[in-house]
């Protein structure tokens, strides 16, 4: 939902909010859930099912292990975490592993325009993922900001229309960030804490009314639905102003979507490499200001509190391998920051580990990549065929993906090495 200023139906005068016509769009918006739901539901309950046999057999078996959640600290290694199941903030597996196979293909089939609009506003693309999703079920002919067509007169505010679906995502980026500054004083970024995040989406939906009672985005189903067991089909909260109080929500929740698709200690959606799926996270962060190879989200693949302005293709990867669990050594002050191209292949090649373009082997999910003999580095995000996908720091002055054809041939790329994550 949007709103051109805090006056309007977000306000705490709420003097422009439509209750029919909110709760005709609920109404529209439970239907097509119903019908996305219904396409998938056989297979859900067959899946349920099995699930639920296998966990009983293995609980009277005694081998349920116990599940230790840790903090990613700086430059430290995150979570242990198995691929096939994600995990909420607080540590408790969610009811759901996995979203929909229908939501992850709508999903999926617009994660350009996510990422791309992402990468330009500083955010992580599966916030406007959730956002979209619950607006208008990740439709790409529909507007983000409130689920209206394209081309049509946003509902909360008909001065404004969107005319493509990336004009949309833009402009509810915008919207995003300027009512997480407005409502609870949040800078949002890629990198911001899980409570900041919630606190984020709760802005974009109602968040005035809710702040005004004091009531937590814990209690909104447009932030946490399907989070987990104490978040499940949960009603809308009896809030003053909210136009759905008493009514049941089936849907995911944005926070729940962002954490599915690699959010906050999420897991679904990343590659089931743990090296490429942490590098899938950085996406995105940038320098500030560009160019400078300065910033707050580089000093942290330095491993310092402030960036010294080196080229940092390197420092990325030996960020990104330490954080996995599989640190270099010897680096930087004798620790695990390698911070020259050159230094990165020399390891690798006096541990035995690197492959020279056009020996024979084949580049494979997780390896460090080398350019123009030395100028370049970056992590193999996934190979297909004779086209490598790499992702790379220090790339147009951030952490993006990138796309080689013809890789064992084109003379950009001189060999790579293989290292892999620790267990």
């Amino acid at each position: 939902m949007f709103g051109s200023t805090p006056a309007s139906r977000r306000s705490p005068s709420l003097q422009d909010v439509d209750v029919d016509l909110e709760l005709d769009r609920y109404e529209d918006e439970l239907f097509e859930g119903e019908q996305r739901r219904q396409r998938d539901k056989g297979a859900a309950r067959a899946k349920r099912v099995i699930v639920g046999t296998a966990v009983a057999a293995l609980v009277l078996m005694g081998l349920v292990p116990f599940l230790l959640i840790a903090s990613i600290a700086l430059g430290g290694p995150p979570p242990q975490t198995d691929p096939s199941s994600c995990t909420g903030p607080s540590g408790a597996a969610g009811p759901a592993t996995d979203l929909s196979p229908g939501t992850v293909d709508a999903i999926n089939k617009l994660r350009d325009v996510y990422e791309k609009v992402a990468a330009a506003k500083g955010l992580a693309w599966p916030m406007l993922a959730g956002i979209d999703y619950r607006e208008n079920g990740n439709d790409p002919n529909q507007s983000m900001l409130s689920g209206e067509p394209l081309g049509s007169p946003n509902p909360d505010n008909p001065n404004v229309t969107t005319y493509s679906k990336e004009d949309s995502v833009n402009k509810g980026a915008d919207h995003l960030k300027e009512m997480a500054a407005s409502v609870y004083g949040v800078t949002l970024s890629a990198s911001s804490p899980a409570d900041d995040v919630k606190a984020a989406l709760l802005a974009y939906n109602r968040g005035f009314i809710y702040k005004r009672v004091g009531a937590s985005w814990d209690t909104s189903p447009y932030v946490m639905n399907q989070l987990d067991a104490a978040h499940t089909d949960m009603g809308w909260p009896n809030v003053p102003g909210e136009p759905l109080a008493g009514r049941p929500d089936h849907r995911y929740g944005t926070f729940t979507i962002f954490v599915r698709l690699g959010g906050s200690a999420g897991c679904a959606g990343l590659s089931g490499n743990r090296i490429v799926a942490i590098a899938q996270l950085q996406i995105g962060l940038a320098e500030s200001p560009k160019g400078s190879n300065t910033g707050p989200e580089i000093a942290k693949f330095e491993g310092r509190a402030a960036a010294y302005g080196e080229f940092w293709c390197a420092d990325f990867v030996s960020w990104v391998y330490n954080a996995a669990g599989s640190p270099f050594s010897g680096g930087q002050d004798g620790g695990w920051r390698i911070a020259s191209v050159d230094g990165l292949q020399a390891w690798l090649s006096h541990n035995g580990m690197w492959h020279n373009g056009g020996d024979g082997d084949v580049p494979e999910p997780g390896d460090v990549v080398d350019f123009r003999d030395g100028g370049h580095t970056g992590i193999v995000e996934k190979v297909e065929g004779d086209t490598l996908d790499t992702i790379e720091g220090n790339s147009s002055d951030m952490v993006a993906r990138r796309s080689y054809k013809a890789y064992n041939g084109d003379g950009e790329i001189t060999g790579w090495g293989r290292m892999k994550a620790a267990a």
